[in-house]
């Protein structure tokens, strides 16, 4: 229940604060919080002017988006497939609504053309509609005689640490927790 509240949250507001302001926060538990340490500047690099702050995640907070993803997981990993994917198509209707915003701040933090950084976007989208629709094999027979019966199962494993790099960040972060959360992992970007 706290993951869906936590990814309800995040669909309804984490695009738009993002888009819309120049003080970036973090998402853990629930709740959107500064970070502990000093903000990092954000360069826009055509005018090397600053154009927001992201925050630094301390050591703590890390523990506790561990602890509450931790604690989150076993409710995530029993939610229904169809009901994880329900979501994943809402967040990709989300991304799609705010594409226009989410690119401009992208253009300005990366300096890439608005056609690229729409781009990431869509791609987000695509994968987010894709798992949305995809039917997930989750036991399989792989061998079955008067000898043996060999069953594949596949099932979530717990809480997913994703790293994202600088010159693709949305796009990556969105693979990877879109990944994770149609799986029945929780994700931490």
């Amino acid at each position: 229940l706290v993951l869906l509240a936590t990814f309800r949250l995040l669909l309804s507001t984490f695009f738009f604060l993002i888009a819309m302001t120049h003080t970036f926060k973090m998402l853990i538990d629930g709740k959107l919080v500064d970070g502990e340490g000093t903000p990092y500047d954000v360069l826009n690099p055509s005018t090397g002017a600053v154009f927001a702050q992201a925050p630094s995640c301390s050591r703590a907070q890390l523990d506790v988006a561990v602890a509450a993803a931790r604690k989150a997981f076993p409710a995530w990993a029993a939610t229904p497939v169809k009901e994880r994917q329900a979501l994943l198509a809402k967040a990709a209707a989300k991304v799609q609504e705010k594409i226009d915003v989410l690119a401009e701040v992208l253009v300005k933090e990366q300096g890439k053309p608005i056609a690229m950084a729409k781009g990431e976007f869509m791609g987000i989208i695509g994968t987010l509609k894709h798992l949305s629709s995809e039917q997930f094999e989750y036991e399989k027979v792989l061998l079955d005689n008067k000898k043996e019966r060999v069953i594949q199962r596949r099932m979530p494993i717990g809480v997913i640490g994703g790293i994202t790099p600088w010159n693709f960040p949305p796009l990556m972060a969105g693979w990877k927790f879109s990944e994770a959360l149609a799986t029945g992992n929780v994700c931490i970007i």
